[in-house]
């Protein structure tokens, strides 16, 4: 995977932290570092693929002939269109279907559209009554499995979203459609709007619930609350017939859900047990609700992807964290960038053993100023790069015992 890496010529000046720190890669030499130039996203960039994001100084990549830009203009295309595999999309058409006259043509193609697997709304902005219209049509599609639904409520009273969710999941609870992936990011409906899909949740259309996405919603302490409560209820109810549900992937960044809510998702978790990815990024998280993600990630052995970025951890937090990475074996992606961990944090990993510990070929350790470490086999640390450095340009304790970590390996 990425053995043999050779440290990177350093740029003549980098920012660090963006907190206005600076520092000169030669300090960390021989560490092998890349910089990645720009912003990659583990929820849609893949750790496994070497040819995207480990590669050797001046090595093309696998993608050298297309840029990025054209990438990016080509998903789009690719997005704004009814394409195969079962999908219709309206991605960003910024339709504004208030009545069930406005939303005539949405639901004659949806309709029409034979084996509906995937619907795409994104974009657009979906009314009460014309929720009522499509939840309509979506009564005789038993085949869906997608609903890609974030930023469809734009410009929409919060009192509006609850009462267009209830009616948009009665059409997939008739449907008897058995869902694989629910977005429903960038939709501000906050505590009241998760009441809008609690039932849904908890019905036998997310029995087989893989992927949950709910990135920058609002939903607050309270609604994290309600949502961990219809996770659990779709556990009990789906393991009584005999499939207990299976969810993989949780995305909930930027959701104020601060300790309480996420300590109560946190047992939840728990009682899932098959979580792969947990993206809960910005979410005034403290280590009381660090270590209780910690203590569900424990009992979710399976898990690759873990992004905690900008809640703080302090050293309490990283230490119960440092305890359960140390169990699990499949890890891949850790972005703990801004999260106060601080030298005091990573003293504290280190003393609880958490060095040397993983078993994949590279852990990808995220910093706060984008670099990518690949760290050779197994190490838990974050990154010196996001602390700041003492005076003279000497290491505090903390970043001597990340040093230790990266350079043992």
């Amino acid at each position: 995977m990425c053995s043999g890496l050779s440290p990177v010529p350093h740029p003549q000046s980098h920012a660090s932290t963006g907190r206005g720190a600076f520092f000169e890669m030669d300090d960390l030499d021989p560490i092998a570092i890349y910089v990645l130039f720009e912003k990659w996203d583990p929820q849609t960039e893949s750790s496994q693929d070497d040819q995207a994001v480990c590669r050797f100084p001046g090595e093309a990549t696998s993608v050298s002939n297309m840029a990025s830009e054209d990438i990016a203009k080509l998903a789009e295309t690719l997005a704004q269109t009814q394409v195969a595999g079962g999908q219709l999309s309206f991605k960003g058409k910024s339709l504004k279907l208030n009545t069930a006259e406005d939303a005539k043509d949405v639901i004659k193609e949806i309709e029409d559209f034979d084996s509906l697997e995937a619907l795409r709304l994104e974009g657009n902005t979906v009314g009460v009554e014309a929720a009522k219209v499509i939840a309509k049509a979506l009564e005789k599609k038993s085949e869906l499995k997608r609903c890609h639904w974030s930023d469809m409520f734009t410009g929409r009273l919060r009192s509006e979203i609850p009462p267009a969710l209830i009616s948009l999941g009665e059409g997939l609870i008739t449907a008897g459609a058995q869902l694989v992936e629910l977005d429903l990011s960038d939709n501000a409906f906050g505590p009241d709007g998760v009441r809008g899909f609690e039932a849904l949740l908890k019905s036998s259309a997310c029995f087989t619930l893989h992927e949950l996405k709910l990135n920058n919603c609002g939903m607050g302490i309270g609604g994290g609350k309600i949502l961990a409560a219809a996770l659990t209820e779709c556990h009990r109810k789906s393991s009584a017939q005999g499939k207990p549900l299976a969810l993989k992937v949780f995305v909930a960044g930027r959701n104020r859900l601060e300790n309480d809510g996420v300590t109560a998702l946190a047992e939840a978790f728990g009682i899932i047990g098959t979580l792969e990815e947990v993206h809960m990024p910005q979410n005034g998280i403290n280590h009381p609700g660090v270590t209780a993600l910690a203590q569900a990630f424990a009992i979710n052995p399976l898990l690759r992807i873990i992004n905690l970025n900008d809640n703080t951890f302090t050293e309490k937090g990283a230490v119960a964290m440092a305890q359960t990475l140390k169990t699990l074996r499949q890890v891949e992606v850790i972005n703990f960038g801004d999260c106060l961990v601080r030298s005091k944090g990573a003293d504290g990993a280190e003393s609880h053993g958490a060095a040397g510990l993983f078993p994949q070929a590279c852990v990808w350790v995220w910093c706060t100023c984008q670099c990518v470490l690949p760290v050779g086999v197994g190490v838990f640390n974050i990154s010196p790069l996001g602390w700041p450095w003492s005076p003279g340009g000497e290491l505090a304790p903390g970043q001597r015992a990340a040093r230790r970590q990266l350079l043992c390996h």
